[in-house]
């Protein structure tokens, strides 16, 4: 492994990802009704999520 504290580095950003995921999947349900209006929506969705 690198410099020590690299590794917390990399575990503060994934802590950061999985919050932006979260919220995300709160707002799966706000995501579904927008999506009829997007051209391709289930691959839209899909690679969305």
């Amino acid at each position: 492994m690198g410099r020590r504290g690299e590794g917390i580095e990399v575990w503060e950003r994934l802590n950061k990802l999985s919050k932006i995921i979260a919220g995300l999947e709160m707002d799966i349900e706000n995501l579904k009704l927008a999506v009829p209006f997007l051209d391709n929506g289930e691959q839209t969705l899909c690679a969305f999520v």
